[in-house]
């Protein structure tokens, strides 16, 4: 399984991977604080995956039979489409 996005990725990875009990190989590629959507303003220091990229990339290479694409809303507006907000 591949688990993508952010620090909510990471929990739920760390979560299956304990249930699982090394029966399975989960692929945390989580970055914390790193959302999905591109930031309207982006946090200073954060270097953030470019997602759009990455993903495919790490679905050719991982080869997962799943991925849980983890997609939570936080408090930092986020960019949904090319000038909008939301």
């Amino acid at each position: 399984m591949l688990v993508v996005v952010d620090s909510w990725a990471r929990d739920a990875a760390t979560g299956i991977a304990a249930v699982l009990g090394g029966k399975g190989y989960i692929k945390d590629a989580s970055a914390l604080a790193c959302g999905i959507r591109k930031p309207i303003n982006p946090m200073p220091n954060r270097n953030c995956p470019d997602w759009e990229a990455q993903w495919p990339a790490m679905m050719d290479s991982v080869r997962p039979d799943s991925v849980l694409l983890s997609v939570q809303w936080d408090a930092g507006e986020q960019q949904i489409d090319p000038g909008a907000s939301g």
